[in-house]
């Protein structure tokens, strides 16, 4: 029996907005530990969002991963990363890193 379009559509955007909340990570990442707050310093030359740790201590976030997670700022997450060794960036706020693993705080 085939689904109604109705059905057929309800039943895709649950399956979007299921994967919008779960985890997202890279084909090789550790479990997403590391707490993190999501800020906006787009009032800075150069910056968008970074991710502060405890103490605060601010990653520059890069990747794929990264860019697949919809963050808003102020918002808790967990991470995973890896530093990035020689990247040049014009936001002086923190080092660059590569998002491998990344989820809202429960």
């Amino acid at each position: 029996m085939l689904l109604p379009t109705r059905s057929l559509r309800a039943a895709v955007l649950l399956t979007i907005a299921t994967a919008g909340a779960a985890c997202h990570r890279g084909p090789s990442a550790a479990a997403c530990t590391t707490p993190a707050t999501v800020r906006d310093l787009s009032g800075l030359d150069g910056c968008g969002k970074v991710l502060e740790l405890a103490g605060g201590v601010r990653l520059l976030p890069n990747g794929p991963v990264w860019q697949g997670f919809a963050s808003t700022a102020g918002q808790r997450v967990t991470i995973s990363y890896t530093p990035l060794a020689g990247v040049m960036t014009t936001c002086m706020a923190g080092q660059s890193v590569t998002v491998t693993c990344i989820e809202a705080a429960r």
